[in-house]
């Protein structure tokens, strides 16, 4: 196979960044002719920031914050604030999607994709909107 035509051990890695966070992940093949034999190994998660937080810093943002009254649906159901995360990123880079999209394209079901909608819109992060026949989503106009 491949291994033969190489004279350095090949390590698959893989890196991605979402939510402020850098995720790099090494996988192994557990047998090198089957390329679904693919296994994660390790995984680590980094940021870059400036500086670090404390409870002064947590305290003055507390005493900051124009305190709201809880929005009018339902508290959300997403177990994933990073997918919650990724739905703005998606908005910001594309503006507007609609619900079938997100549901094809994230392979959810349409629970799920109005689980993960409505944390972002109860966050006050996304609107949606009915707009012939369908349901879209942009990001607030708060923000």
């Amino acid at each position: 196979m491949w291994e033969n035509k190489i004279s350095k051990k090949v390590k698959p890695l893989f890196l991605t960044y979402t939510n402020g966070i850098f995720h790099f992940r090494e996988y192994e093949f557990e047998d090198s002719y089957l390329y679904n034999s693919l296994v994660l190994k390790r995984e680590k998660k980094n940021t870059i920031s400036e500086g670090a937080i404390n409870t002064e810093t947590i305290q003055k943002i507390l005493n900051s914050v124009k305190r709201i009254k809880e929005p009018k649906f339902a508290f959300p159901q997403a177990d994933s604030f990073a997918k919650v995360i990724n739905r703005c990123e998606l908005l910001n880079e594309y503006v507007i999607l609609d619900r079938d999209y997100i549901t094809e394209n994230y392979d959810f079901d349409s629970r799920q994709t109005n689980y993960y909608t409505d944390a972002a819109r109860y966050l006050g992060l996304v609107d949606k909107k009915f707009e012939i026949g369908k349901v879209k989503n942009r990001l607030s106009r708060k923000l």
